[in-house]
């Protein structure tokens, strides 16, 4: 669930794993999709799964992050995972900022710093960080 950019009083958003992104009425519980994120953010249709992870409020923008990961993702041959954002207004599109698998999309609440420019933060996971994990993880022991 994030914070409605335009009426965070009445609405929020909200993301399925799947990917649709919903805006829900807080009042009347009426629940309309925006957008099925597989589509606007142009993630492989031939995919296993889909798998989204977060979606967060912060600096007058709404953040998805996605941690779609399968093993040609690993070889290189395709990225399912995205990090985007979009700015709240239903006629503009969505901007991806990475691509490839996120792990989360974190940040401060900008109502929380007193501004609207909290800094946005997001964990990546790519195939050099999992190898670095894996060696760490069968090192260890």
């Amino acid at each position: 669930m994030a914070e409605h950019l335009v009426d965070p009083v009445n609405k929020v958003y909200m993301l399925s794993m799947d990917g649709p992104f919903y805006e829900v009425d807080l009042n009347t519980l009426a629940v309309t999709m925006l957008y099925n994120l597989t589509i606007t953010l142009d993630i492989d249709a031939t995919l296993e799964q889909p798998h989204f992870k977060a979606a967060h409020s912060s600096s007058g923008l709404v953040w998805v992050a996605s941690n779609t990961f399968e093993q040609a993702d690993g070889l290189g041959l395709q990225h399912g995972g995205r990090l985007a954002t979009w700015d709240g207004n239903v006629s503009h599109p969505w901007t991806i900022i990475e691509v490839g698998a996120q792990q989360r999309r974190v940040g401060v609440r900008a109502s929380v710093r007193g501004s609207r420019s909290a800094p946005a933060r997001a964990l990546i996971v790519d195939v050099t960080s999992a190898a670095c994990c894996r060696r760490r993880r069968h090192s260890s022991r």
